[in-house]
């Protein structure tokens, strides 16, 4: 019995000795201590000041559309920026306080000068930005092979003192990308609007067990530069068509029975320029604009391809009634001495022309324009002053209800309806 008695003494003895070391180590953590600013490689004496890139905002030569309905957040100029000069920032002449190989890291960081500003909303997920001007905002993103995200970024890198200065990593490599998107309401007409992005820069600062009593600065980066957008809408003249008069014969009281069509037009006029947009922020090898230093073969502007939008619909002022055929129609004002029986069928003339065979006007289930409204056409580059929506109206006879096959009476007297449409520009 007295041996194991004097193994469990034993064990706890060297139990007692481990437990001491191991406080002594962690109480004695040595620090690495560098003194020299290090950049592109070199040891320079002093820290150097900021290196000044700046950056064109390629869009001074081109115009955009951003017209009244266009939604918020959506793209009008995207640019991939390549960091000409990006520099290499680290630490020379490390020493450890332990006279033994020790490790530590050096934190490289891209970000805004003076603080991100206050992120208004989000494009792909990417924070968006107030530019100072009203209605435009911009997105910025840094990217490199391995992540793509909103500033700031910093990135770490480890080093031991046994080498005579810290390993570097070039935070400044990779893209810049760049999108100026609508924010908010533009006044109607032709605009320069000034970009002014706040200043961003590169530097390396003490990271894990490491000190240090300066930062190495690497670059100030500065973007700027104007947008030309066109802003604004169309006039649309109220349009009355006349369908004819008929009498109540056996032919119109046939349940099949339409009277002839009658063609109108929608006119739009007084139209700003329809320039189109660009869409295609983060788009790694086939952006349209790109900027890496005059002169450079990788420095182009190409023209907005995103076409500008016109679409309508059209709101019957009056319930909405189904034909004999099952086809949506406007009913006819409920007017004492009025007409009974037929209601007005509108049909998009630009629609069957274009052999898509979804020609009424009222359905809902027919919009085709973010399932809201009609597209009436995409244009691009256009500098038309006026459109047209070409249209086409005529009676019907109507049915009791929507399920119903039976038609209504007919009714000799005034058969009027209005219809309100919008006229969505994007």
């Amino acid at each position: 019995m007295r041996i194991p008695h004097g193994f469990l003494r034993q064990a706890s003895a060297t139990g007692a000795l481990i437990a001491g070391a191991l406080l002594y180590s962690a109480s004695a953590s040595a620090l690495v201590t560098c003194t020299v600013p290090r950049v592109n490689g070199v040891d320079v004496g002093t820290p150097p000041d900021y290196v000044e890139l700046n950056v064109p905002i390629l869009s001074s030569s081109v115009t955009v559309s951003a017209l009244r309905d266009l939604p918020f957040g959506s793209e009008l100029f995207s640019q991939r920026i390549t960091n000409i000069g990006a520099m290499s920032t680290t630490y020379s002449n490390c020493t450890s306080n332990s006279g033994t190989k020790e490790s530590f890291s050096v934190v490289t960081k891209i970000e805004f000068e003076n603080g991100a500003p206050a992120a208004v909303g989000q494009l792909n997920g990417y924070d968006i930005y107030e530019t100072g001007t009203p209605g435009i905002g911009y997105s910025l993103v840094w990217r490199d092979n391995t992540i793509a995200r909103s500033l700031p970024q910093e990135k770490s890198v480890t080093s031991d003192s046994e080498l005579p200065y810290a390993n570097s990593l070039n935070i400044g490599l990779g893209y810049f990308y760049l999108a100026l998107v609508k924010t908010g309401d533009i006044p109607a007409g032709t605009w320069n609007l000034p970009i002014d992005i706040p200043a961003i820069i590169t530097y390396a600062q003490p990271g894990e067990n490491m000190a240090a009593d300066f930062n190495v600065k690497g670059q100030r980066i500065r973007i700027s530069g104007s947008l030309n957008v066109v802003a604004g809408s169309c006039q649309t003249p109220d349009v009355y068509v006349q369908l004819g008069e008929y009498e109540i014969t056996e032919e119109i009281q046939q349940v099949t029975w339409s009277s002839p069509w009658k063609e109108f037009n929608i006119q739009l006029i007084n139209c700003p320029v329809m320039a189109g947009r660009y869409e295609d922020f983060l788009s790694f090898t086939g952006a349209t604009n790109s900027w890496a230093g005059e002169g450079s073969s990788n420095t182009f502007v190409g023209d907005p391809w995103y076409p500008t939008v016109i679409a309508y619909r059209l709101d019957p002022v009056n319930e909405k009634g189904y034909t004999y055929g099952g086809d949506t129609c406007v009913k006819t004002d409920a007017v004492a001495n009025g007409a009974e029986g037929v209601c007005i069928e509108i049909h998009d003339i630009s629609l069957q022309n274009a052999g898509m065979g979804l020609s009424n006007a009222l359905a809902e289930s027919n919009y085709d324009w973010r399932g809201k409204a009609f597209l009436n056409q995409f244009y691009l580059g256009s500098n038309a002053t006026s459109y047209t929506i070409p249209l086409r109206a005529r009676y019907s006879r109507i049915r009791q209800t929507s399920a119903s096959g039976t038609v209504v009476p007919l009714k000799a007297g005034p058969a009027n309806a209005a219809v309100e449409f919008t006229i969505f520009y994007e």
